[in-house]
Parts: C-alpha cells; sequence; structure tokens
C-alpha cells in the first residue's frame, strides 16, 4: 500500500506512522516510511511536510526626554527592551523586540540679560554656554528667530515696542533633541528728555 500525507505545522512537527512509531521534523520536505502493513504487505507511507516559522522583528529606535513611542498600540516613554507576542499570518506562535533609547536633552543655562527696557533703548542678552560642535543655538523674540549659534544678541526697543519674551533652543546635532529657555523683559515708555 502507498500512502501519502500533505500538512504543515510551527516550528516542529511530529508524525505517527501507521505502523505506530514517530518521527519528529523540523525541517520542510518529503519523508518516506517502509512498513509491514496489517496485513503483512510491504508498504511506503510518505509525508509532504511544510513547516513554518514564527515571526521576529526587532526594532531598534531612539527618542528624547520627554517624548513617547508608539508601538503595537502601546506607548513607551522609558529606556528599555520591549517584547510583543502574537500569532503571524501562518498561525505561528512570533515575538518582536522593540529596542528603546531615551536621549538626554541638551543642558540649557539662563539667559543673561536686563529684564527692564526702556523704548528707544538697547539690550545686550548673552548665553554663557555656546559649543556650536555638538548644539545649535536659535535665538528667538516672540517666537521670531532672531540669531544663530551667537553667544549674545543685542536688541532695539522701537518706541511703540511691549513686553516681550527672548528664547534660545538648544539642539544637540547627533540627537537632534531639544532643549529651551526663555526670558522675560518688561518694557517701559519712552519719555523724552526734557529740553526747558
Amino acid at each position: 500500500a502507498i500512502n501519502m500525507t500533505d500538512t504543515s505545522e510551527c516550528e516542529v512537527y511530529v508524525h505517527t506512522w501507521p505502523d505506530g512509531n514517530s518521527s519528529t521534523y523540523t525541517e520542510s520536505g518529503v519523508y518516506t516510511h517502509n512498513y509491514d502493513n496489517t496485513h503483512g504487505c510491504a508498504s511506503v507511507d510518505t509525508l509532504h511536510l511544510t513547516i513554518l516559522h514564527g515571526t521576529h522583528n526587532v526594532l531598534s529606535t531612539a527618542i528624547c526626554e520627554g517624548e513617547s513611542f508608539e508601538w503595537n498600540g502601546s506607548m513607551y516613554t522609558v529606556e528599555s527592551i520591549y517584547t510583543y507576542d502574537y500569532e503571524n499570518e501562518d498561525g505561528c506562535a512570533s515575538v518582536d523586540t522593540l529596542k528603546l533609547t531615551v536621549n538626554e536633552n541638551p543642558p540649557v543655562y539662563a539667559i543673561e540679560g536686563d529684564d527692564v527696557i526702556c523704548q528707544n533703548q538697547y539690550a545686550v542678552y548673552t548665553y554663557p554656554e555656546i559649543d556650536s560642535s555638538t548644539y545649535h543655538y536659535e535665538w528667538s523674540i516672540q517666537d521670531s528667530l532672531v540669531g544663530e549659534n551667537l553667544s549674545e544678541i543685542m536688541y532695539y526697543a522701537p518706541l511703540n515696542d511691549t513686553n516681550f519674551v527672548i528664547s534660545i533652543a538648544v539642539m544637540e546635532w547627533e540627537t537632534g533633541c531639544v532643549s529651551d529657555t526663555s526670558f522675560a523683559v518688561s518694557v517701559c515708555e519712552y519719555v523724552s528728555p526734557d529740553h526747558s
């Protein structure tokens, strides 16, 4: 007698032949087994086996402090290695891995300068630490860019000026992480000199 069997299984398959013998397989292939059937006749069984495998994807990514990363429906903020168990399209047990790195934000320092200036006056604002090989610096006044990679900026308060906020954003070249600090400045009204 000649019998043929087609089957598929995840990772490992144990097949029991008609004569009771068992064989364990971990690779796809065509396997035969010779035996005498119950009538004492020489028989051959053939197994056409497909071994399916689980999926194992690895994702390595980085975020900055204060950010989160969404992966498989969950949000992650802490540096660690995470796993996600599921069945793939073949129905095999699978595990994906997330390797999450959290980069530190750049250090920031206080902006130095007068916190009160009057209309029709100049003021100078300085930042104590400038390292343009590691960081990129952007000065802004009221969210408008006024200078890049400068240790100081000069500001003129026109006659109609009002209170404003001066800020500096510091971005690390390697990671792209950004920190910022701001400085509120009050503007006093201009009083013309009395020439009488």
